[in-house]
């Protein structure tokens, strides 16, 4: 029988969110738009980080014109390593 959610979290975002998460060792991890990734404590719900997928090198160009000015305030070769750290 289900009970309902032990707790909630508003993300930081206004934009809607739609994912399976998926937890390992108490650490919720799931989805949202703009390729942001978020987890959690799975336990409380607290947000523990969140970072956002890099789309490749910038001399490839950028699927959107967001990723395009995002990517201005990233430095260094951030693109090599595959995603940019948004953490708290």
């Amino acid at each position: 029988m289900c009970r309902g959610s032990a707790w909630y979290r508003d993300l930081p975002t206004r934009r809607g969110i739609e994912a399976t998460p998926l937890v390992v060792d108490g650490v919720m991890y799931t989805t949202g738009s703009w390729s942001m990734v978020y987890s959690l404590d799975a336990g409380t719900g607290e947000l523990l980080c969140r970072w956002h997928t890099v789309p490749g090198n910038p001399e490839d160009g950028f699927e959107n014109a967001a990723m395009e000015r995002a990517a201005e305030t990233w430095t260094g070769d951030w693109w090599r390593h595959g995603l940019g750290f948004d953490g708290l």
